[in-house]
């Protein structure tokens, strides 16, 4: 189906899934840094935790949702709604820990880009489009046709 022959109402929910697939698209570059980085640091104290896995999955997940979310796969978008939530509830975390006196955060612009802004960018834009989308019409059945 070509786009120019959609409506802009026909057009708009799809524009949103592409957008919130850009922005997964970038939050899984930043996890592929964050990786990279954990690896070079590994490369120097060769020690994997669990937390490894975490950033592993911080860059694939994104990813995987990002392909699925731009196919229009809807298991792919709540996939990403879900880890979205995940990224902010960690943020979320660590800003309650980075109050304990040893503990300490440093909160940077990378650090609110990736775990507030782009996972409640992607949030707006799925789960306004899911509003977006006009429901299906009743069906009338042959019997309730006639009267």
């Amino acid at each position: 189906m070509d786009t120019m022959t959609l409506t802009p109402a026909e057009r708009r929910p799809r524009e949103r899934a592409e957008v919130a697939a850009v922005l997964l698209l970038m939050q899984s570059v930043f996890g592929l840094l964050s990786l990279l980085g954990m690896l070079v640091m590994a490369a120097l104290f060769p020690v994997l935790t669990p937390a490894g896995l975490l950033v592993a999955a911080g860059f694939m997940v994104p990813l995987l949702g990002a392909i699925g979310v731009a196919r229009g796969w809807r298991w792919a978008r709540r996939i990403a709604l879900i880890w979205q939530g995940i990224t902010l509830f960690g943020l979320f975390v660590n800003l309650l820990l980075a109050l304990l006196p040893p503990v300490q955060m440093e909160l940077t612009l990378t650090g609110i880009i990736t775990g507030l802004l782009l996972p409640v960018s992607v949030i707006a834009l799925l789960h306004s489009e899911s509003k977006v989308q006009s429901p299906r019409p009743k069906v009338r059945s042959p019997e309730r046709a006639g009267s």
